[in-house]
């Protein structure tokens, strides 16, 4: 009786790139001299908003692998004409699927340029910690946003609100996160 077995690839390669990507710990802010963090979210919101009509949302998946993995083999018994080998396709193993958007490297490109043509620069700096949002009055209208939903009267900021349309736009903004 004779067995033979394929080589097999190595599946580990295959998860190397996206070892690579989940491990980074840089954080992407925009700057621009005199702008305040309102002006920065609004700017962002803008291109992102442009850069989704430019490049909307495209899900595709990708698989990887196949049905069936090894050891497949194959035993054969007798000789010449009167032989005869039966094939075992091995064990069956779903194969990996990955949901991605077709559309999002060209989105992060247009976003990128739109930023930059709006007078903002990129740059990236190594974030090991969580840095919370300053409390403002945007991120105050921005909670309640987020956990009103549509419900949330976005409208009349609460009294003690010193910039009322920062606000207004951080609880729309916290509407459209939800």
């Amino acid at each position: 009786m004779k067995t033979k077995h394929p080589s097999t690839i190595s599946v580990g390669w295959l998860f190397a790139p996206a070892l690579l990507i989940l491990t980074g710990c840089s954080q992407t802010v925009w700057v621009d001299a005199g702008a305040t963090e309102a002006d920065s979210q609004v700017a962002m919101e803008q291109c992102l908003s442009t850069t989704y009509l430019q490049a909307p949302s495209a899900p595709t998946i990708a698989t990887i692998g196949s049905d069936v993995a090894s050891p497949s083999f194959t035993t054969c018994s007798g000789r010449g004409s009167t032989g005869s080998c039966i094939t075992s396709r091995g064990r069956y193993t779903r194969p990996l699927i990955i949901r991605t958007d077709a559309n999002a490297r060209a989105r992060t490109q247009l976003f990128r340029q739109c930023m930059s043509a709006a007078g903002w620069s990129e740059q990236s700096r190594s974030s090991p910690t969580i840095v919370e949002a300053p409390d403002t009055d945007w991120t105050r209208g921005f909670d309640v946003g987020l956990t009103g939903g549509t419900a949330a009267q976005c409208t009349t900021p609460p009294s003690g609100t010193a910039n009322g349309a920062e606000w207004s736009l951080g609880c729309q903004s916290g509407q459209s996160a939800r």
